[in-house]
């Protein structure tokens, strides 16, 4: 009987080392924004404007823990802030003036837990920054009374092209960089408002998974093995 309990333990704890892959939660953190990241450019009827953007963003992320390829990724939530921006003149308004205020925006991804190929590469189509706050106002717009409030909440502004999510160990975790471009056009006061920027952002995931399943399986067997001491005394 001893045997045989043993020999259950050894079988539980050979299973769960032998499934390494796991889906993880993880918080990406924004980098500092520059010219080359996390800087948006704005363009609308000749005039244009930066906005920097900062905060977190919440994702899901497959993750094989024995080599660290990453198979699927999901956005689902964040909090992301871009600061105010001001454009004096746009020409193609009659001169008029654009500016924007309290942007605020979480993540999304379209399907969920989309993939990401073994190099790390990913359809950035697929994933989003959302806005849910923000207004922006054009004043002296010709032919009008007074301002025009534009609000953004729920407006989309998904990434393009392809981008890269890629880890590396180190010692107890895993380091993660996710990139992602974004080359979007929206409709602002009946013009183009053309965005164009990167998002970059590093998260961590330890290296090791909790051996919950583990720990359950071996308290089974001990309690197995007490359960049949206690009957043969």
């Amino acid at each position: 009987m001893k045997s045989h309990i043993f020999g259950v333990l050894v079988a539980a704890l050979f299973w769960t080392a032998a499934v390494p892959a796991a889906t993880v939660s993880t918080i990406f953190t924004l980098d500092p924004a520059t010219a080359a990241a996390n800087r948006l450019t704005l363009s609308i009827g000749g005039g244009s404007a930066d906005t920097d953007l900062s905060g977190t963003i919440d994702a899901l992320i497959e993750i094989d823990f024995a080599t660290g390829v990453i198979s699927s990724l999901e956005f689902v939530g964040g909090g992301i802030t871009t600061t105010d921006w001001l454009i004096a003149s746009v020409p193609a308004l009659g001169g008029a003036s654009l500016e924007t205020e309290g942007s605020t925006a979480t993540a999304d991804s379209t399907p969920p837990l989309t993939g990401v190929d073994p190099a790390g590469n990913f359809d950035a189509t697929e994933h989003l920054i959302l806005l849910t706050g923000g207004t922006t106002t054009a004043r002296n717009v010709p032919l009008t009374d007074g301002p025009v409030e534009t609000s953004l909440a729920n407006t989309p502004i998904p990434g393009t092209g392809t981008g890269t999510l890629l880890a590396t160990r180190s010692g107890d975790q895993f380091d993660l960089v996710l990139t992602m471009n974004i080359n979007e056009t929206l409709s602002l006061v009946d013009q183009d408002l053309n965005i164009l920027g990167s998002v970059v952002a590093q998260g961590s995931i330890t290296a090791i998974p909790e051996p919950a399943m583990s720990f359950a399986l071996c308290g089974a067997v001990a309690g197995l093995c007490l359960t049949r001491r206690r009957r043969v005394s």
